[in-house]
């Protein structure tokens, strides 16, 4: 949603689906910088930039100009705070 790609009832319905299956419930115990670090070598990855496949109401939608900053707020929204490597 903060990509401004996925509409808020797509995203309550990922939401629900992942707390159905009992995923996305606690904070990954993993550091930002090393997530961060891992996330630069990853395949999606095309001329400096990380192509980022983002829920859209229509499907989903193909995005390589996502800011750095947006990915590590992101990232580090999902992680325990003080997370040791």
């Amino acid at each position: 949603m903060a990509a401004g790609v996925t509409p808020p009832e797509r995203a309550a319905r990922i939401t629900s689906l992942l707390d159905t299956l009992g995923l996305a419930r606690e904070p990954l115990p993993y550091a930002v910088d090393d997530v961060l670090e891992h996330l630069g070598r990853d395949k999606k990855h095309s001329g400096g930039r990380l192509r980022w496949v983002l829920p859209s109401a229509d499907g989903v939608e193909i995005r390589p100009d996502i800011p750095d900053e947006l990915v590590a707020d992101a990232a580090g929204s999902m992680l325990a705070a003080g997370s040791a490597t």
